[in-house]
């Protein structure tokens, strides 16, 4: 091997970076700041080096030899030292100015750039659209949406529901309410089940639908939902009664597979959504993301609508009996009846109705000072026994030693004696939350803990729309006692929501609706921690909750404590028969303390709903053996006048009595009413006498002893010389004074034609009282009704609603299809046809009387139901019931007239009728049926029970002063069931059945002799 020269030793490697800072030494001149011991600033960037060396050329790696000599090429020239003096710059001037263009060109294209966009945007807010016309194009724009395509659902004739009269929607409460008075004509029925649509459709409005069904912005959509359920917040009553009532409508919304959705427009509390979570995301529906109806669409009644809306105003058509019937379970007992309404209430409120997030955070904040109070030790509340019970999604823990106490005072009074009408006192309140601590919690508690340190028990939440009933209630108990509420809260939040005075619903609204906002709040707060609503896992709930059942908060309570715990059922015990175990409820109702759970049934049924038109009016529907008790109950009202018990003469018959009184009268030219007294001709009419004394025995003056036989009794004995009870009779009924003089008077027809009555007698006229209304002569010689006609119209309207609900009810007019009811003397109409127009849409009317009567009718039914009369659903026809009947084979005729005419004129009258029967039509006669006051061995009715007269006595007044009303106006009269076989054997007629309705006026059905 050669040897050569150390210098001629080359490094062929190329080390990394870290290797050559090593190999490369490094002098204190290489950092000099000198110029010529460094780059410019230019060079720098034409090696593009960093401030730390990092060479990224491989020229700038040593390849020379390690001792090169100086006489070398490659050895720098003198005095010219710099970082990188391994490379020689080998680049000519023009190349690095032309290196210095490439690289600025960048930015001169961007500045370029930016200026003609600035002038772009400067012209196209200018001059919007110039820069499109010469460009030729347009920027981007998204789709308009789809022309929306409409399509027209329309009931058909006579089951349009018109609001042509409304101009602003939803309508409120108040027209909601008014519009099923008016269809229902004051109550509501569905045949054939609670969800019944008759086979010819349902009632409805006009539908408007768009079908295109695009999105809209915030992620709607166009279509609106196919069937819905609204419940409308109009502000009528309290929040808890409204959210009990949306409660079991959100139910029926699940059930029936409708869109639920909330209407707050007159809702006087705010938003729904200033309290509560949005009902759509919460109960989406089967069809989720649909629009809801437009207003115009709702409609309240009947149910069976396809947008259905509810509100607390029209509940009692929808929550009432007919709820209670499909809802209860009708094979359990008493308590244990409800549990599937339970069931469906407290689903809603773990589903539907959720407190928003800012009142869900003042509930915790609540719960948690409550909690900070139950420091004493407590033996576990749940029994091993006890098994899970359906609530166990709400409270998934066992109740905490807390006793929740709510008192109700404002304009809620207690329901039950003997603190009806008034405020349960707070003393019970006090002694039964001491009770209740004691049956569930003492037997847990140390005898320390019992004695006077803080916090000792009961321990117990109170909440009141009182503060004085407040401070009564917490200054019963000791200052170590634990009461804990919203207005001792160290909370001051939570202290701004106590309410500083009672609450009267009608007075909620004169406040601001800032403070109605703010109080709202605090009832859903003190709502939450009473019931143990929307308690997550861990949270304290009550273990008993004290309140009078009178508050629609205590009803709800039991929802939230849960079936078993409320009524004490959870304990592995059969409980089948529902009887309340007082042992271990939680639920304590100080208002039916001692009173059977029917009671609490009746009172949870009622779901503050708004009474009834007719309940308003004391003409409400019963139970059949409900309407037998009232009889009785006022039957009863007038027994202490009734004659002693020692009193057991025989009493006179009335035609002994037609004698002994002297009153003179025509010869009848017949027997007696009864074999053994023949009838002189010089004396009164002996049934017209009996007719008044048995109306005077119904009140309890005189008595009937046996029947047609009476006697006197103390009311007579010791009103007789009452002088002001004498002038009080004189003046009472004008037309009836005159009767004395129609049983005194002469001649074959005294009180026996409908042209001689003390009506004719009274005014001197020998008119018949209906000709007397419409004869006034005119100075052209024609005749005009008196003004009184319209009176006597109206009258009827009123009496008739009053007297004939009972009828809708109580005969089976579903049976008569779409056929036809010949209203034969019906007035104007505003009874029997328009209640039950309004009932069965698919039933058809024609209604005669008198073109007077008829003219007014035509102005009614133009303003109330206009569409009948359009669709000839309901017509009206002049016509003289004397005279035969036009109309041939309908499948109904009724008259409700009867007791205006004498026997011989009704007798024509059905004459009159009888050819136009078909083999199957009904003649149905609605008026009152007549019981005498003692027991009648032909009556196929029973009695009324000891001491009360046979037909109820004072319950039958009313019944006994129309028939004298009828005697003194038109010789009238109401029958007994006798008297109407007579008439209808006399007529070639039979009656086929009395149907016994719950109410003064029955429904007697006759039919052709012979079909």
């Amino acid at each position: 091997m050669s040897r050569r020269p150390l210098g001629e030793i080359f490094v062929s490697g190329r080390p990394s970076q870290s290797d050559y800072q090593v190999l490369t030494p490094r002098t204190p001149h290489s950092r000099a700041g000198r110029a010529e011991e460094a780059f410019t600033e230019v060079e720098l960037d034409e090696l593009s080096l960093d401030e730390v060396n990092d060479y990224q050329s491989y020229r700038q790696q040593q390849s020379e030899p390690l001792l090169a000599s100086s006489a070398s090429s490659s050895f720098p020239a003198t005095g010219y030292r710099s970082k990188g003096d391994d490379q020689r710059r080998k680049e000519s001037s023009a190349k690095h100015v032309f290196q210095a263009a490439l690289t600025n060109t960048p930015l001169a294209l961007g500045s370029l750039l930016a200026f003609i966009l600035l002038g772009a945007v400067f012209i196209s807010l200018k001059q919007p659209g110039t820069l499109e016309k010469y460009i030729g194009t347009s920027f981007f724009q998204p789709a308009p949406p789809p022309t929306p395509s409409y399509v027209d659902t329309v009931p058909p004739p006579g089951l349009l529901i018109s609001y042509e009269n409304y101009t602003k929607f939803p309508l409120t409460g108040d027209q909601y309410l008014q519009h099923c008075d008016m269809m229902m004509s004051g109550f509501m029925h569905h045949n054939g089940g609670y969800w019944h649509v008759p086979p010819e459709g349902s009632m409805d409005v006009k539908h408007h639908d768009d079908v295109t069904d695009y999105h809209l912005p915030e992620g709607g959509r166009s279509r609106v939902c196919q069937k819905t359920l609204t419940y409308q917040l109009d502000g009528h009553v309290g929040l808890v009664a409204d959210l009990t009532l949306m409660a079991q409508a959100a139910a029926h919304a699940r059930e029936q597979n409708r869109t639920f959705f909330v209407d707050d427009t007159y809702w006087n509390r705010g938003k729904w959504t200033d309290h509560f979570q949005g009902v759509g995301a919460r109960q989406p529906g089967p069809e989720r993301g649909c629009a809801a109806p437009p207003p115009q669409e709702l409609v309240a009644c009947p149910r069976s609508a396809r947008h259905w809306v509810v509100n607390s105003r029209t509940a009692k058509y929808h929550f009432g009996h007919s709820f209670s019937e499909a809802y209860e379970d009708p094979y359990a007992h008493e308590v244990n009846r409800l549990k599937p309404i339970y069931a469906r209430s407290l689903q809603s409120f773990i589903q539907t109705i959720r407190p928003n997030a800012h009142n869900a955070r003042l509930i915790r904040a609540a719960r948690a000072e409550v909690a900070s109070l139950l420091s004493i030790p407590h033996a576990a509340s749940k029994e091993t026994s006890e098994p899970e019970d359906a609530e166990a999604l709400l409270t998934q823990h066992n109740p905490d030693p807390y006793i929740a106490v709510h008192i109700r005072r404002g304009d809620r009074h207690a329901s039950v004696f003997p603190y009806r009408g008034s405020y349960v006192p707070i003393d019970h309140y006090v002694t039964a939350t001491q009770d209740v601590w004691s049956r569930l919690y003492s037997k847990g508690l140390t005898p320390k803990a019992e004695a006077t340190h803080y916090p000792s028990p009961p321990i117990t939440y109170v909440a009141s729309d009182s503060p004085s009933a407040m401070e009564e209630f917490m200054n019963a108990f000791s200052t170590s006692t634990a009461v804990f509420s919203l207005e001792s809260s160290t909370d001051p939040e939570l202290r701004a929501l106590v309410s500083p005075h009672e609450y009267v619903q009608s007075d909620f609204n004169k406040t601001s609706e800032e403070e109605r906002i703010r109080l709202t709040r605090g009832m859903i707060v003190d709502f939450a921690l009473l019931g143990g609503f929307w308690a997550w896992e861990g949270d304290v709930v009550p273990g008993a909750t004290v309140c009078t059942i009178s508050s629609s908060i205590c009803k709800a309570a039991a929802v939230g404590l849960g079936w078993d715990r409320a009524f004490g059922f959870g304990d592995g015990s059969d409980h089948t028969q529902g009887k309340i175990d007082n042992t271990r409820k939680r639920w304590v109702d100080l208002d039916n303390k001692g009173v059977s759970a029917e009671v609490v049934i009746q009172e949870w049924e009622k779901e503050e709903r708004e009474p009834t038109h007719e309940e308003s009016n004391g003409t409400s529907m019963p139970s059949h053996e409900l309407h037998d008790a009232r009889w009785t109950a006022l039957g009863a009202m007038g027994v202490c006048d009734i004659l002693d018990a020692g009193d057991h003469e025989k009493g006179v018959h009335i035609d002994e009595l037609s004698r002994r009184t002297g009153i003179k009268a025509h010869k009848l030219g017949g027997p007696s009413l009864r074999a053994g007294y023949p009838l002189e001709a010089s004396y009164a009419p002996s049934e017209c006498v009996a007719r008044v004394l048995r109306t005077l025995c119904t009140s309890h003056v005189f008595r009937e002893v046996s029947y047609d036989y009476f006697a006197n009794n103390a009311v007579v004995k010791n009103s007789s010389k009452n002088e002001s009870l004498r002038a009080f009779f004189v003046t009472f009924l004008p037309h009836i004074q005159q009767i004395p003089r129609g049983l005194d008077g002469p001649g074959q027809d005294a009180l026996q034609s409908a042209l001689d009555t003390a009506f004719q007698l009274g005014l001197n006229t020998k008119l018949h009282f209906f000709n007397w209304l419409e004869a006034v002569k005119q100075p052209d010689g024609t005749t005009k009704p008196k003004p009184e006609l319209a009176l006597f119209g109206l009258a009827m309207m009123g009496g008739g609603r009053a007297l004939e609900i009972p009828l809708y009810h109580d005969y089976p007019w579903h049976e008569l299809g779409n056929n036809t009811m010949v209203d034969i003397g019906g007035g104007v109409g505003t009874g029997m046809d328009f209640g039950l127009a309004g009932i069965h849409p698919q039933l058809k009317f024609i209604i005669q009387d008198r073109p007077p009567v008829i003219k007014q009718a035509e102005s009614f039914w133009k303003r109330s139901m206009p569409d009948a009369l359009k669709t000839q659903r309901t017509r009206l026809m002049v016509h003289d019931f004397f005279n035969e009947q036009p109309v041939k084979g309908a499948e109904v005729y009724h008259f409700s007239s009867s007791h205006d005419w004498p026997d011989d004129d009704c007798v024509k009258i059905l004459k009159a009728i009888r050819p136009a029967l078909g083999p199957n039509s009904r003649f149905l006669i609605s008026d009152a049926v007549m019981r005498p006051t003692c027991l009648s061995p032909t009556s196929s009715f029973p009695p009324a029970p000891a001491p009360l007269p046979a037909n109820y006595g004072l319950g039958f007044r009313l019944l006994n002063l129309r028939d004298l009303n009828m005697l003194a106006l038109l010789n009238g009269r109401e029958r007994s069931p006798e008297a109407f076989r007579a008439l209808a054997k006399k007529a070639g007629l039979r009656v086929e059945k009395f149907w016994e309705c719950r109410g003064v006026v029955w429904i007697t059905e006759m039919r052709k002799d012979g079909n």
